[in-house]
């Protein structure tokens, strides 16, 4: 998992989010787990102890093959809407370079 997320030729942000749905999944308790393996997926508790910074769920929204979602569709339409927050915010900041006029 940490290869996965840990890339010094590329952006890896993108990664994030499907790999902790992946982890997430695997926590899942399952009545036929040992008792071990209960009290280590419950330890682990990825939903609660791992956070997500919209910046991870923007990456993945503008992502051409992980843009669907499809490891976690409850996610996608947060990630729409923090897109369109941010686009509006570069849209209110007037351009720095001055206007060139001809005449």
């Amino acid at each position: 998992a940490f290869q996965t997320l840990s890339d010094s030729k590329r952006a890896t942000l993108h990664r994030v989010l499907p790999m902790k749905q992946v982890l997430i999944n695997k926590c899942v308790i399952d009545n036929d787990d040992k008792e071990g393996i209960k009290q280590l997926k419950a330890f682990l508790g990825m939903n609660e102890k791992w956070k997500l910074s919209n910046e991870y769920l923007i990456a993945t929204l503008i992502h051409p093959n992980l843009k669907h979602f499809h490891k976690c569709p409850h996610l996608k339409e947060r990630a729409i809407f923090l897109l369109k927050q941010e686009m509006l915010k570069h849209q209110d900041i007037p351009s720095a370079c001055p206007s060139v006029t001809t005449n």
